[in-house]
């Protein structure tokens, strides 16, 4: 066959959307005046990609100087590209950084679907991993423990996990976030748990179902320099009400529920 004029145009199969459109005139179509044409695109093809081929009808002639029928089915000439790609990996949450929260959640999203990921090939300093959670093998979600203040960085090598096709994923970029355990206040404010005075009277009030469901707990009452002025067994943990003194101050409470302390600074 020989080159005539027109164009040979290559198509994604997902949405119809043109690739690129060749002309057969072009040094991009080699092997007119012979009985092979060899199609060599400007870009290279995407990995892992259906595609079809269109041919106008003018495109070539054959020996008798006829047109040679051309291709305008797109289901008569199409293939699939190989997937040589690896995929890739990123690692994000939802947390404000510094945070304070102990533990706190990180996503792990790969580019495709994955095999063989699990939780030990999670590497973090200052921390550790639990939890390892995905519904499609592509979007993860894991919970990091943070060891104490400070920064805590998360790490997934190169090669842990693979495609389908067997490619190895990437390196993912280090991610970092500074743990700032929280206060006193806000440990109290997230349990649900209320310390206050009012009339000479401490009070404890209990807001969550798992504090309030404490199977021991205890009040211990302290003077500014230390000296412990009351200490007593609570036997409400809905509101628990104890009589300190008539006397204004500054006092530190301690309250502990089963294995749980809690401190605050109340003024009488």
């Amino acid at each position: 066959v020989t080159a005539n004029s027109g164009y040979i145009t290559i198509k994604r199969n997902s949405d119809d959307s043109e690739f690129e459109s060749i002309s057969v005139s072009s040094g991009n179509v080699l092997g007119s005046g012979s009985s092979v044409i060899t199609i060599n695109p400007d870009s290279d093809l995407e990995s892992n990609t259906d595609y079809y081929i269109l041919i106008d009808g003018t495109a070539f002639k054959n020996s008798n100087d006829i047109n040679v029928a051309g291709i305008s089915d797109e289901t008569y000439w199409n293939f699939t590209t190989e997937d040589i790609l690896s995929p890739d990996v990123v690692i994000s949450t939802l947390e404000s950084d510094p945070t304070n929260a102990n533990p706190f959640e990180i996503a792990i999203d790969f580019s495709e679907e994955i095999n063989g990921f699990d939780v030990n090939e999670i590497d973090v300093t200052n921390g550790s991993t639990d939890n390892l959670a995905t519904s499609d093998s592509i979007e993860f979600s894991a919970n990091i423990t943070p060891t104490s203040d400070g920064l805590v960085t998360v790490n997934i090598n190169s090669s842990v996990a693979t495609d389908n096709a067997g490619n190895t994923n990437t390196t993912a970029d280090e991610f970092t976030i500074t743990y700032s355990a929280p206060t006193s206040i806000e440990i109290l404010k997230n349990d649900g748990i209320s310390i206050y005075s009012s009339n000479g009277y401490v009070i404890v009030e209990f807001k969550k179902s798992d504090s309030q469901n404490s199977k021991s707990g205890n009040i211990e009452i302290y003077s500014l320099n230390g000296s412990l002025i009351k200490k007593e067994k609570l036997e409400n943990n809905t509101l628990f009400k104890t009589y300190l003194n008539n006397q204004r101050g500054i006092y530190l409470v301690k309250l502990t529920l089963d294995n749980n302390t809690y401190y605050a600074k109340i003024q009488n």
